[in-house]
């Protein structure tokens, strides 16, 4: 049923639409990958209860949130003005691209707490909370069996409302936007998508362990920032070592900016 709304939800109000099994499918993905995010997310919030001040953030947590604001402020704005499809895109995009495609691989080693102490742990679970239950409320005007039973196994109670259905919608913030936070995003997705295209090329598993890890800037700021983030750099890039430098080494190749990124097996 979810998937069927996903198609009909795919053509603007008043338009006509033809049957498109590639849509209904495409919605069927969504719905897939939806219950197994949750499940993921789901065992690292059991017994969770996020504060209400909000925690040490590291700069990909900074990063996520600040671009959940911007989601939302758009959906809400697109919901607004009856155009569902443009409302179901933006949430869309935001989910496989940000969440599913990067922020979950780089925030694994910190929720599987390998030595990384507590406060990292706690950040990412104050960050997977706020993302995951933003992202359910916002389609569930459009899927809305799959976001409602996500909602009963784990944010009901803590919500005091008895159905997605019923309780309040995520609610910008400005506190949480940052441009800085932003850039400093992109940074690390593009120090993924090098490493996935290295090894890719090479024919090696995403989960190969890669030697060394070289990452310049002349910017101080972003090389602070990268620093902060080195965790979540080593989840996606399963390097060994990771070395900072505001001088791009031998073989260095230019990923973002003034970024330059050099990789060794």
């Amino acid at each position: 049923a979810d998937a069927v709304r996903y198609w009909a939800a795919s053509t603007g109000l008043g338009r006509d639409s033809v049957v498109n099994e590639e849509k209904i499918s495409a919605g069927n993905k969504l719905v897939t990958k939806l219950w197994n995010v949750a499940g993921f997310s789901l065992r690292f919030l059991e017994g969770y209860t996020p504060p209400q001040t909000i925690p040490d953030l590291t700069p990909a947590d900074r990063w996520i949130l600040s671009r959940l604001q911007q989601v939302i402020r758009k959906t809400t704005t697109s919901f607004r003005e009856y155009d569902h499809a443009a409302a179901k895109d933006e949430v869309e995009s935001f989910f496989w691209s940000v969440l599913a495609d990067n922020y979950l691989e780089m925030v694994k080693v910190r929720l599987y707490q390998l030595d990384n102490g507590e406060t990292q742990k706690e950040a990412a679970r104050y960050t997977l909370y706020h993302v995951l239950l933003a992202i359910i409320k916002m389609l569930a005007p459009i899927m809305p069996h799959i976001t409602e039973e996500i909602f009963q196994l784990y944010f009901a109670e803590r919500e005091g409302a008895p159905s997605i259905h019923t309780s309040s919608w995520p609610q910008h913030s400005k506190a949480l936007a940052s441009e800085t936070a932003e850039t400093t995003g992109q940074a690390l997705v593009s120090i993924a998508t090098k490493v996935r295209q290295y090894k890719s090329t090479r024919q090696l598993p995403l989960g190969a362990p890669l030697k060394r890890l070289q990452l310049a800037s002349s910017s101080p700021e972003l090389l602070a920032d990268l620093r902060l983030a080195e965790l979540d750099i080593t989840s996606v890039s399963r390097a060994e070592e990771i070395a900072f430098d505001n001088k791009p080494g031998e073989g260095a190749t230019i990923v973002f900016k003034d970024l330059w990124i050099a990789i060794e097996l």
